[in-house]
């Protein structure tokens, strides 16, 4: 005998997604399977989420990487904005898929003076720093691209249509409207439903020729909200938030479901402070996502950073180094054999 709340409606199956346990949603994964653990399991269908860029934009791009080459893997329609680069400059740069496990680094021989103090750590127990070990993410290889034909196999749509077009938020959501509407997309309409992944660089950017900018870019994040609401689609945005002010900032983070900022480390900083020596960033949790359930999934930590490999980008939890002093010269001095030793420390 099956339970089932009445009037629940009946979860349809889409190709590169499942049903969340927690509520009657589809989820979907971001292609990363960190960021995925950290939304409670993946992306909800109809959510959309923002990560506000680094400084430089150096990483942010690797996210709608990840994001889109999770849908062609499923066959899903795709629907890529670019703002400083080209659409198809952003889809001809997709990892591929990668067979097995995540890849790995090379391992690295340890030095002479690695092995000199490894014994100074026997007492501190292993600490744990990914996250999101199982979920259905792809796994992806940085370095190797996509393959066109994993591509053509989805339905494309871009925006703006050609070099040096302008970008228009009225315009853009005039053409995101007609693909939330199609009947594989919209809630309302029968048949056979696909996932579609909105992808948009640099939402917010003065590179928007809208004049009002602002009030605009504020209106388009409503009226899409709405939209996907009611259509089996998620959208994944990148935002120059220090190009803009705190209050423009705070409206984009009321109107997205959930919301991620990148702090990059310059190479002096990395340099200064060992713990980060092998980061690249942190990973700010700004705000989580509480569609259709009474409060959002409470991630595993809220100190994270981000690592940029050669094969994969990771998110990962930031533990501090275990706080043991080096040995000063007075002490180095205080058990030496030499002769310069004081009579004070040891009188024949």
């Amino acid at each position: 005998m099956s339970f089932q709340k009445v009037g629940a409606s009946k979860v349809p199956f889409i190709e590169g997604t499942q049903a969340s346990v927690r509520s009657q949603q589809l989820l979907t994964s971001t292609g990363i399977g960190a960021l995925d653990a950290l939304l409670g399991g993946g992306l909800p269908a109809g959510a959309m989420v923002a990560i506000e860029e680094d400084a430089g934009n150096a990483y942010a791009p690797y996210f709608l990487r990840y994001f889109l080459a999770e849908g062609c893997v499923h066959k899903q329609s795709l629907f890529v904005v670019g703002s400083r680069s080209e659409a198809k400059d952003i889809l001809s740069n997709l990892p591929a898929a990668s067979e097995g496990s995540a890849p790995e680094e090379p391992a690295v021989a340890a030095d002479v003076d690695q092995m000199k103090i490894a014994w100074r750590y026997e007492t501190v127990g292993k600490v744990q720093s990914t996250i999101g070990r199982n979920t259905q993410a792809q796994n992806f290889d940085l370095a190797t691209k996509m393959g066109s034909e994993v591509i053509d196999r989805c339905q494309v749509t871009t925006y703006p249509d050609g070099q040096g077009s302008s970008l228009s938020y009225e315009q853009l959501f005039e053409k995101l409207l007609a693909s939330l509407k199609t009947d594989c997309h919209s809630k309302v309409s029968g048949g056979k439903k696909n996932l579609l992944r909105i992808a948009i660089e640099s939402i917010g950017s003065p590179l928007w020729v809208d004049d009002d900018g602002m009030s605009k870019l504020v209106k388009f994040l409503l009226l899409l909200k709405t939209f996907l609401r009611h259509s089996y689609a998620v959208a994944l945005l990148t935002v120059p938030s220090l190009a803009m002010d705190e209050k423009a900032a705070h409206k984009v983070h009321r109107y997205c479901d959930a919301v991620f900022r990148l702090e990059s480390f310059s190479d002096t900083d990395r340099q200064a402070v060992g713990a980060f020596a092998d980061a690249h960033g942190l990973f700010h949790i700004v705000k989580l996502p509480a569609l259709h359930v009474v409060s959002s999934a409470l991630p595993e930590s809220v100190d994270l950073c981000f690592k940029l490999k050669r094969r994969r980008l990771a998110i990962e939890i930031l533990h501090l180094p275990p706080a043991i002093g080096e040995e000063t010269d007075d002490l180095t001095k205080q058990f030496s054999c030499s002769t310069n030793i004081s009579k004070s420390k040891i009188d024949f």
